[in-house]
């Protein structure tokens, strides 16, 4: 007696076999008596089982993109376009070039056999206008759609920049060398950019998306931006994290401090004086743990906590730091000892002396302490003040009396301590914390009790 269950494996597989059998039959209707596939739809959408050992193919177009480096050819044959990688030709190609391609297609866009003739010139063919949401439609085909840039770096090689809208972003590759590296022009700028819809998706539904841009060229600015990134003032982080939400969440917030952390096209965090928060970035830009960095995004808060979203940043020009280095090469007036100890003395310094890397030995009670994110305030009978903790020392908490070692830095708003060394003595009382107002807040004076 036949089981149920193999009946359902024996229909299963005539099914199987029929499916396959209407491919390979639509596929045939499809292909010229001579046995070459001369569409570009049918071309992309081949599998690696239809082509079987290999089918010829011949495809006539127009150059959409072309980019050597990243092995990028598109080409549409005015009803779709095709990827070609160019890597086995020795032509270089540009866009509105007329083209015949001919070759072996084993599927999944994968040839061999290639050659490449260039037959003249062609205009290029009308973009499909898709919104930036939309964009999980119409895969590697020639699209057009608008945004406002939010940032742009150039780590890749490739200029790349963050593109949004109505709560959708889109990263945009301007394929080639860049042209130029001042692309601030475009931040905050609305344009309107053609490209090939380079987007993933999941499902039918949109999961990142991205466009292949042929040159700087195919982007136009459609709105100025409202505020350039080098007007908007520096705000401290502290202020971000205890102002009230509203309106100005939609506008550009401008920090500036120390990199604590970074995971490159992802993160960056980074700390002041007054607080540490986190960015987010598409940007690879290779930097030290220790840069100071200039960072421009929208303030944003989710289940993590407060962050920048849709961030850009800078690290601070080496022209700036070679000031500084020159500055700290400059004797400062009077003798100076070989440690400083008091923590009002580092407080007071100037900036041309805070940048001198001054010696300190600290005694105090550390009131807060979060080494991971290499935070630490330090307070003794003269003051407080804020200390950058490395990562390594990991039994510090809050409470201890302890003895840092360390070199002053000039901070992003007071003097601050870079820690080499901290050794716990014993565990104390906190000191008596101070009743303040909101003013003696924001003026300063009480900064790192």
């Amino acid at each position: 007696m036949i089981r149920r269950a193999s009946i359902w494996t024996f229909w299963n597989l005539t099914i199987s076999v029929l499916l396959t059998l209407c491919q390979s039959v639509r596929l045939l209707a499809q292909t010229p008596a001579n046995n070459e596939l001369t569409a570009s739809k049918e071309l992309q959408s081949l599998t690696r089982e239809q082509a079987a050992r290999g089918l010829r193919f011949r495809l006539k177009g127009t150059v959409l993109c072309y980019d050597e480096g990243w092995h990028q050819l598109y080409i549409h044959d005015g009803r779709g376009t095709a990827y070609i990688s160019p890597q086995d030709s020795t032509n270089t190609f540009r866009p509105g070039q007329s083209v015949e391609v001919s070759g072996t297609a084993l599927g999944e866009n994968t040839f061999t056999n290639l050659t490449f003739t260039i037959l003249g010139e062609q205009p290029l063919p009308v973009s499909k206008r898709l919104a930036l949401s939309e964009l999980a439609n119409h895969h590697a085909q020639w699209v057009e759609t608008s945004g406002r840039v939010l940032s742009g770096e150039t780590s890749r090689g490739r200029l790349a920049l963050l593109l949004h809208d109505k709560g959708q972003n889109c990263l945009l590759y301007v394929l080639g060398a860049p042209p130029t590296n001042d692309f601030s022009r475009l931040l905050g700028s609305k344009v309107q950019v053609r490209g090939i819809n380079a987007s993933k998706t999941n499902g039918g539904r949109l999961e990142s998306a991205s466009l292949f841009v042929a040159s700087f060229s195919d982007i136009a600015v459609l709105e100025s931006p409202t505020d350039k990134q080098s007007q908007i003032p520096v705000v401290s982080i502290g202020s971000l994290l205890n102002r009230e939400l509203g309106s100005w969440t939609n506008d550009w917030v401008h920090v500036n401090g120390l990199v604590a952390a970074y995971q490159p096209g992802q993160s960056l965090v980074v700390k002041d004086p007054t607080g540490v928060i986190r960015a987010r970035i598409i940007q690879l830009t290779e930097i030290q743990g220790d840069e100071r960095v200039d960072v421009w995004g929208f303030f944003s808060v989710g289940q993590q906590g407060a962050f920048l979203d849709n961030a850009y940043f800078e690290v601070v020009r080496p022209i700036a730091q070679a000031n500084l280095r020159a500055v700290s090469e400059t004797p400062s007036i009077g003798p100076q000892p070989p440690f400083l100890t008091e923590i009002l003395d580092v407080a007071k310094l100037s900036r041309t002396d805070a940048v001198r890397h001054l010696s300190v030995r600290l005694r105090g009670v550390l009131t807060y302490a979060d080494p991971e994110w290499r935070n630490g305030f330090l307070q003794d009978r003269s003051g407080a003040i804020y200390v950058d903790l490395d990562p390594s020392f990991k039994e510090l908490r809050s409470g201890q009396f302890v003895e840092v070692i360390g070199r002053t830095s000039p901070g992003g708003f007071a003097p601050e301590v870079l820690s080499t060394s901290v050794t716990v003595q014993n565990t104390t009382n906190l000191p008596v914390p101070i009743p303040v107002d909101l003013e003696d807040l924001v003026n300063g004076q009480l900064d790192a009790r």
